[in-house]
């Protein structure tokens, strides 16, 4: 068929769905003709005829500049191989196999296939993948490429502009006031906390020991992590462990398997490609957002009507000016901050604490249950540890723990290193080059994402 031939077909049969035509009829040598249509269809006809070569040429030109930017980008890589590239959309087909259950398979066959570096293009975006430690050190450490990349965007509607996703002047602030909550004086309080709650989980856990039935050890370490996070960060007991069935625990548990889902499949960080789970994230968000919002008030009313000499009596301050609370939260740090004389907004805080909570609940519960995995397939390791604990706490088994303890127990804290070296919490970190990063390959930095595998690295 000539290409007349197939414009006019095409150009018929589109007038036609959208009613610019009447319905067609046969002749009798078969050649379909039409009843009699008005003037203004006829022009109608005849325009969008016209308009297909115009459509080409504009198709021809995009796949042209698509060509040139690409050529420049590879004259830029050098050496750096490219994964399959398909003009204008880029490698989205190959994400679209990415799967939590795949995830760590398909990007170790891409180290294996493409080297420890390689790029890649995504609708109009390049995107650097490497496990080189040179380059991952370099960038972790730069003080100018803080933004986050494409991906992060997903998590703005939960966490708002807390300590994850600012960057610039507004990560500095932050981490300015943020870093003395780290304080060893003020960690040291919450050990009792971690004791405690490690109780209640291994209670539940004696119920399933019988030797012989696998636990999915990673739920009920989340429902441990949730209950810590939630004393240490808002000042508030949630039993999760208890009441895994609340509205708060649900909405935290659905919000943070969706996100997860989105981090291993990119693509779905565009919302019209992830509709189908839109609607519950959206309503999680506003289940957690709601709570949070409701412990700031409690917690900032508590603060304006706290007797001087009460709160004078509760903090020591050594030379440093660390405030040694017995129970400093996150939460009391953020309310007590001032920037500028003036304190932080609530919105502020309900994102910082937001970013407290989903940080400090899934990445510590992706490494515990790495390190108890671990430990389960290395059983000589298992032992060693033990071994260490019992000699350092005896065998009392109701004697509390305490900071000291744990800073003895050097063999656990080698174990659980390496653990995060072979797991880590955090597989990943994107960034996008604010500034032109010099190392063993120059990069400039418009459009240009960086994305740091860190399992990778680690496991190189």
């Amino acid at each position: 068929m000539h290409l007349n031939g197939v414009v006019d077909e095409v150009t018929e049969n589109l007038l036609f769905f959208f009613n610019y035509l009447p319905e067609r009829s046969s002749q009798g040598s078969g050649t379909p003709c039409y009843r009699l249509a008005s003037v203004s269809n006829l022009r109608t006809c005849t325009f969008v005829k016209m308009l297909w070569p115009i459509l080409l040429a504009v198709f021809a030109i995009l796949l042209v500049a698509d060509y040139s930017r690409r050529q420049k980008v590879i004259a830029t890589l050098g050496n750096i191989p490219l994964v399959s590239h398909i003009p204008f959309i880029g490698t989205i087909a190959v994400l679209f196999q990415l799967n939590p259950d795949n995830y760590d398979r398909k990007w170790h066959e891409f180290i294996l296939r493409y080297g420890k570096t390689f790029g890649s293009f995504l609708l109009g975006m390049v995107f650097v993948v490497t496990t080189d430690h040179r380059i991952v050190d370099a960038l972790l450490a730069s003080n100018e490429n803080l933004s986050k990349n494409f991906v992060y965007k997903m998590l703005t509607s939960w966490l708002g502009n807390g300590l994850l996703l600012s960057s610039g002047k507004s990560w500095q602030t932050m981490r300015k006031i943020i870093t003395p909550t780290f304080h060893f004086k003020i960690l040291e309080g919450f050990v009792e906390v971690f004791d405690r709650q490690s109780d209640a989980l291994i209670a539940k856990l004696k119920s399933k020991a019988d030797g012989i039935t696998p636990v999915n050890i990673y739920e009920p370490v989340g429902l441990l992590t949730l209950d810590i996070i939630a004393e240490t960060a808002m000042g508030v007991v949630i039993n999760a462990q208890s009441d895994s069935k609340s509205d708060l625990i649900q909405a935290v548990n659905e919000v943070t398997d969706i996100m997860a889902n989105r981090f291993v499949r990119p693509h779905l960080s565009f919302q019209l490609l992830a509709w189908n789970t839109h609607m519950k994230l959206k309503q999680g968000i506003n289940v957690m957002h709601a709570f949070t919002e409701r412990i700031i008030e409690e917690r900032k009313q508590s603060l304006l009507h706290a007797d001087a000499r009460h709160t004078t009596d509760e903090m020591e301050f050594d030379g440093d000016g660390i405030g040694a609370k017995k129970r400093l939260a996150f939460l009391d740090v953020l309310l007590q901050a001032r920037v500028d004389g003036q304190p932080l907004l609530d919105k502020q805080i309900r994102d910082e604490v937001n970013t407290f909570m989903f940080e400090g609940h899934d990445t510590t519960t992706s490494a515990i249950s790495f390190c108890l995995y671990a430990l389960s397939r290395h059983p000589e390791i298992q032992d060693k540890v033990f071994e260490e604990i019992r000699s350092n706490l005896g065998d009392d088994l109701n004697r509390r723990i305490s900071y000291a303890d744990l800073q003895k127990m050097n063999y656990l804290n080698c174990v659980i290193k390496e653990s995060l070296r072979l797991f880590p919490p955090i597989p990943a970190v994107g960034r996008c080059l604010d500034r032109e990063l010099k190392l063993v390959l120059d990069l400039s930095p418009l459009w240009w994402t960086k994305l740091g595998n860190v399992m990778g690295t680690g496991q190189n």
